[in-house]
């Protein structure tokens, strides 16, 4: 197989996936758990080596756009991982309980991904 061939293959497969993504339908989880459990998250992102922050990383998003001053001013995540963002937006706009109140973390989350 070439590469040509190889990129074929995997855009099929790319599309077949997000054909059954979407016939399944939204990921069913609990918000409020996922949002409680951010900050250890977070934590065991940090901890990890940097390869395995890259690995997740890049599992997780398409793109971050990262300003001068080295904040994140954007996340674009894969598709699988959009519903998750969909959510965290919902949560920091106060239609779903941010366990962080309107603290600037959730301010500065709510920016990124929105």
């Amino acid at each position: 197989m070439n590469r040509e061939e190889y990129k074929a293959r995997k855009a099929t497969i790319q599309t077949q996936i997000a054909e059954w993504e979407a016939k399944l339908g939204p990921v069913d989880y609990d918000i409020e758990g996922i949002l409680a459990k951010l900050n250890t998250l977070a934590e065991m992102l940090a901890q990890g080596t940097q390869e395995q922050q890259k690995r997740a990383i890049n599992a997780a998003f398409e793109r971050i756009e990262v300003g001068l001053d080295g904040e994140i001013k954007k996340a674009v995540p894969k598709p699988w991982f959009q519903p998750l963002f969909h959510d965290l937006a919902a949560a920091l706009r106060g239609d779903l309980k941010c366990p962080q109140g309107n603290s600037n973390p959730c301010r500065h989350l709510e920016r990124v991904v929105s």
